[in-house]
């Protein structure tokens, strides 16, 4: 859901700290998230296949 939040802000991030907290967000939080989450999908479409 913060995601989601970051993704609207970034619409108007003007403001470089702003830009920064979102920017941090995504290369500490979302990142290894999404990367975590595209691993999982993986090893359940070889052990499906």
């Amino acid at each position: 859901m913060q995601m989601i939040k970051s993704r609207q802000l970034t619409s108007n991030a003007y403001n470089p700290e702003v830009a920064e907290a979102i920017y941090n967000s995504i290369c500490e939080q979302y990142f290894p998230a999404l990367k975590q989450l595209v691993e999982s999908l993986d090893k359940l479409a070889w052990t499906n296949s």
